[in-house]
């Protein structure tokens, strides 16, 4: 027989191997201890760059961070009339709604709605044809109104909205 024969006869007068405990099942422990410290190792050493995780985008359904509108009171039309830039005039229908607050309760804002139109008709008659056709003309107005509304008590109120604009 060659000395080569069997490799895992062990050489005359050696000591014999101790017999492996536990096979495959202590290789999978191995394997996964491993697994884990390197993954917490990784984890650490982002925490400690100072990386941040990658944002995660879950699909479903979008929260709109938009307040949700309180009860609305809509006015009755208001006509009036406004001049340009030479002095002509111009008639102007407009119909506007207001927005209250949530604390705010409809019957204690209706007590107002005769100061209310009255303070709003006359901001509109001082108005020019000009500052409507203004792009911000709008906004400007709606801004205008509610510091006027606040004028006459009806602090309830928190914004203004145009539902209609009509303007020859």
């Amino acid at each position: 027989m060659s000395e080569n024969a069997s490799p895992a006869a062990a050489p005359a007068g050696a000591p014999a191997a101790p017999a492996k405990k536990g096979g495959a099942a202590g290789m999978l422990i191995g394997v996964l201890v491993s697994a884990i410290l390197s993954g917490g190792a990784a984890f650490g050493g982002a925490r400690i760059a100072g990386g941040k995780p990658p944002p995660v985008h879950e699909e479903g359904p979008k929260i709109n961070l938009i307040k949700a509108p309180g009860i609305t009171v809509a006015l009755e039309p208001f006509l009036a009339n406004i001049v340009d830039a030479e002095g002509k005039p111009h008639a102007l229908k407009i119909t506007i709604a207001i927005e209250l607050s949530h604390e705010t309760k409809e019957e204690e804002f209706k007590a107002f709605i005769p100061r209310v139109r009255d303070a709003i008709l006359t901001y509109l008659r001082g108005l020019t044809a000009e500052k409507l056709a203004d792009p911000k003309g709008l906004d400007e107005l709606r801004k205008e109104i509610l510091e006027k509304l606040h004028g006459v008590g009806a602090l309830g109120a928190e914004s203004i909205l145009v539902t209609d604009l009509i303007s020859q």
